[in-house]
């Protein structure tokens, strides 16, 4: 089953959406069946914060999905692996830049580490460390990461997700 979240969120003030952006992420898992999970701290736009966010990014142009996750994860984690599946679809709202997100969540296997990560973007400069965690730590973590309005909105928008994969026994693959 894939879930679908439309998120109009409130943890901004509202302004005119200018850009679409498609972003994949995943929930990558170790044969150890722990979770990567980056540390974020960024003080910006969005304000001072620290914060947990899945791997993943942005799709480039003439990308699939799958591919610019496989992409992601090499540049990100310095990891191989395999998409497993399509889990849910999310779309929030990242209003002090005037952007909807629409983000493809899979269930992503970590097969081989390749070495170096190779942090290319913008975005990738604000991971501060990974950690490798069990899926209820990342769940603990998320509950009690401090409260800022972008690590809440991060928050709510994958937290239900690893409740859901938890519950449900999912990370068996």
């Amino acid at each position: 089953m894939v879930y679908r979240l439309y998120k109009e969120n409130d943890l901004y003030p509202r302004a005119i959406i200018t850009k679409r952006r498609e972003t994949v992420r995943g929930i990558c898992v170790r044969d150890d069946y722990k979770i990567a999970l980056h540390v974020m701290k960024r003080d910006d736009i969005f304000g001072n914060a620290v914060y947990h966010e899945l791997p993943g990014g942005g799709v480039d142009s003439g990308e699939n999905e799958e591919k610019a996750l496989e992409r992601e994860i090499r540049e990100e984690l310095g990891w191989r692996g395999t998409t497993i599946r399509l889990l849910s679809e999310v779309w929030d709202f990242y209003t002090p830049i005037r952007q909807e997100n629409h983000t493809m969540y899979y269930l992503f296997r970590l097969k081989e580490p390749l070495g170096e990560r190779n942090l290319q973007s913008i975005g990738d400069l604000l991971i501060e460390k990974t950690v490798f965690v069990t899926p209820q730590e990342a769940i603990e973590l998320y509950k009690n990461q401090e409260d800022s309005p972008i690590g809440n909105l991060v928050r709510e928008r994958e937290l239900h997700l690893l409740e859901a994969l938890v519950a449900a026994d999912r990370f068996g693959l």
